[in-house]
């Protein structure tokens, strides 16, 4: 059996950058998509668009035969494009157009926190590390959440909470995933996801009774969907080559960056004032998530001692 030659550190670069660069700037592509477009309509352009393009690729060098999948499996990805895609995105863009891009990354960056309530609900005992970085990541919550004099409307609260019940529904289908009957292929599960994800989109849309014109969207915010659209094959992509070569503690270090990354935007191209307790809220936010993932990695070799 032939072991797999390492990556070199040329293409790891390549890979992280990426992520780091592309995840962390659809926060500012989501926030001057809805300038002018419809936040619900906008997200199910940029969702199937994407999924279109990674159809597309994927027809084109692996065969039309690599989509072909169980009914179940088709259904499972369904269910994951509905529960992480609609409901997780759908509530950032909702919620961008009260909540500041980089608070926005910040609270979708708890999902690791969130993982932890969920595997405790379910009987499992995190390590002591990890509830510590809950507790640090729950007091920079509440530093960014807390009702201040710095544009602290009661919108930007009710908004910014709804982000982070999207995020815990995102992990909430993250921890759901292994259980199901899902297609093999991760970027085929992906196309799958997408293409359902953006139709559940557009219903949405219609319940909301979101009023779509198509003459009043700028040409600011085309690009910007186009972008994403773009964004999402290109980022996830190098994120499923990152998860397969590399150690899984290098390959989710995003979680620290790209919310750096979405503050750094909206303080430079849309003004966004970058305030002392976002600072301290965020180190706090992003301390724990630190945390989390190092008592949880503490945790996975206790185990695999004892085993």
């Amino acid at each position: 059996m032939t072991s797999r030659p390492a990556p070199t550190r040329a293409l790891v670069g390549t890979n992280l950058g990426l992520v780091y660069v592309i995840w962390g700037s659809t926060y500012l592509g989501i926030a001057v998509a809805i300038e002018t477009a419809q936040p619900l309509w906008a997200m199910g352009v940029r969702v199937t668009g994407s999924g279109v393009l990674l159809t597309l690729a994927l027809v084109i060098f692996k065969g039309p035969r690599v989509l072909k999948v169980p009914r179940r499996e088709a259904v499972s990805a369904a269910c994951l494009g509905l529960v992480m895609l609609t409901v997780g995105i759908g509530s950032v863009s909702l919620g961008e157009r009260y909540v500041p891009i980089g608070v926005a990354a910040l609270l979708v960056a708890t999902g690791p926190m969130w993982a932890v309530l969920i595997r405790t609900v379910t009987g499992d005992r995190p390590h002591a590390f990890t509830w510590m970085g809950v507790a640090v990541g729950l007091f920079g919550l509440v530093m960014l959440l807390r009702p201040t004099g710095e544009d602290m409307s009661t919108e930007r609260i009710t908004w910014s909470i709804l982000i982070l019940v999207g995020a815990l529904i995102w992990t909430l289908g993250s921890f759901m995933a292994p259980k199901l009957s899902l297609p093999r292929d991760p970027l085929v599960l992906v196309a799958y996801e997408m293409t359902f994800g953006g139709v559940f989109f557009f219903l949405w849309s219609r319940l909301l009774h979101e009023n779509v014109d198509l003459a009043v969207i700028s040409t600011r915010s085309w690009v910007a969907i186009a972008y994403l659209m773009t964004a999402g094959v290109v980022g996830f992509t190098a994120f499923t080559w990152l998860i397969t070569h590399v150690p899984l503690s290098l390959a989710t270090t995003n979680a620290y960056v790209n919310p750096v990354v979405a503050l750094f935007l909206g303080w430079v191209v849309l003004q966004q004032p970058i305030t002392l307790s976002l600072v301290l809220g965020g180190a706090l936010t992003l301390a724990g998530v630190a945390l989390v993932m190092t008592g949880e990695r503490s945790g996975a070799r206790m185990k695999v001692e004892r085993e």
